[in-house]
């Protein structure tokens, strides 16, 4: 291998290697701007940026959210057959109450299929339960303020899905 090889190896070798140290320092650069020293250093030796308790009460805030936007295409889907059973019902002018007892039974039969009412029952069982988990996330650990915003977000999504 002639000299001039050799220098074109290590020309690319130290390029490469400056290439790499430059990415390294902007990537820091970046993170400890965006997150601070403490969390770039967790993040560099953990590989997370947040202490275990701040990162549980994250994922659950984020499961909460996921399993929300499952319920809101169930909402829909009862809102639906709802209307669906509204326009299929039969409507009476009579205020007897066997009118009343034959509309209601109209309306019953109506729902079978779906069991309305069971559906609607599973569903607001389903979005108490949920409520409740973000309500037990504790504002604790070293991202108290970050934890109270994500769970500001996911309180709101979910009062718009549960139309509070």
């Amino acid at each position: 291998m002639s000299t001039s090889q050799r220098l074109l190896k290590l020309t690319a070798l130290a390029t490469i290697s400056i290439v790499g140290i430059g990415y390294s320092a902007w990537w820091l650069y970046k993170t400890v701007k965006e997150h601070g020293y403490k969390k770039t250093i967790r993040y560099v030796w953990e590989g997370d940026y947040y202490t275990p308790e701040d990162r549980e009460a994250f994922d659950v805030l984020k499961e909460v959210e996921a399993k929300v936007s499952i319920q809101a295409s169930l909402i829909d889907l009862v809102k639906k057959s709802l209307e669906r059973s509204k326009l299929n019902s039969i409507d009476s002018d009579q205020s007897s109450t066997a009118a009343v007892i034959t509309r209601k039974e109209n309306w019953s039969i109506a729902h079978l299929p779906s069991n309305l009412e069971k559906d609607i029952t599973k569903l607001s069982h389903t979005l108490d339960k949920l409520a409740s988990r973000v309500d037990s996330v504790a504002l604790r650990g070293s991202n108290v303020g970050e934890i109270r915003s994500k769970k500001k977000t996911t309180v709101k999504y979910y009062s718009e899905i549960n139309g509070c």
